[in-house]
């Protein structure tokens, strides 16, 4: 803006929601015993920093949290970033990056994987319903919304 910092700050959803609930102001109802990992999408996590307030919201939720090898800042991109799930003629990579995720997410034992990012999201759904993969593919920001304390 004008090469000026911004009047206030800009956050990401998830980022929101983590720093909610290490303040306290955001209280979470126990999802149980569900045994979940995350998918850190490349915008949020190695662009944007978002790494650690979904790990916040995943363990308020007392779930049965399992990282990725590799995790965090060093995770791979499922295929889908920056709007690639869109190009056609990138469905051949796309599918490899995705087959990639799908083998790291299975060794975590996880019934589901969560994420942040609706672009990861849909290339997740893609790889799914060109795989038939079993697992189940989760919005952070819907799942804690499902279990908001009263």
């Amino acid at each position: 803006m004008a090469g000026r910092p911004l009047p206030f700050e800009v956050l990401a959803v998830s980022e929101f929601i983590g720093r909610e609930i290490k303040a306290g102001r955001l209280k979470l109802r126990n999802a149980g015993a569900r045994k979940l990992t995350y998918h850190d999408a490349c915008k949020l996590g190695r662009h944007g920093g978002v790494l650690g307030e979904p790990r916040e919201a995943l363990r308020a939720l007392g779930v049965d949290f399992r990282e990725t090898d590799p995790r965090a800042e060093m995770n791979w991109c499922c295929g889908g970033g920056a709007g690639v799930f869109l190009i056609n003629r990138a469905a051949g990579l796309r599918q490899k990056a995705f087959e990639l995720k799908q083998r790291q997410i299975e060794a975590t034992g996880a019934e589901a994987v969560v994420m942040s990012c609706g672009s990861c999201r849909l290339n997740f759904m893609n790889g799914q319903a060109n795989t038939g993969w079993p697992v189940k593919i989760e919005s952070l920001v819907e799942l804690v919304g499902d279990n908001l304390a009263g």
